[in-house]
């Protein structure tokens, strides 16, 4: 399974238009770029896949980890080998 991680860039990137928003960043999949996640004040964990155009939403941060693992392991990252 790869290694995905969920960086948080949270200080450079919250805005008044979601103030339910406590911490938003970037998915990093095995060291790349991926899409983009949020977490919401009720608790909802929510990331945007670039590659596979894909929205997934999740309980907690575990859980949003593994649907994109898995997303990205059944839809490919749409990456050639060359680019991995």
């Amino acid at each position: 399974m790869s290694n995905v991680e969920l960086v948080n860039d949270t200080v450079e990137n919250l805005d008044a238009r979601g103030p339910n928003i406590v911490a938003r960043g970037v998915i990093q999949v095995d060291g790349r770029n991926e899409g983009q996640w949020e977490v919401r004040s009720e608790s909802r964990w929510s990331a945007f896949l670039e590659v596979t155009a894909k929205s997934l939403q999740a309980s907690s941060k575990d859980k949003l980890k593994g649907k994109i693992a898995r997303a990205l392991t059944a839809g490919g990252s749409g990456r050639s080998d060359a680019e991995k």
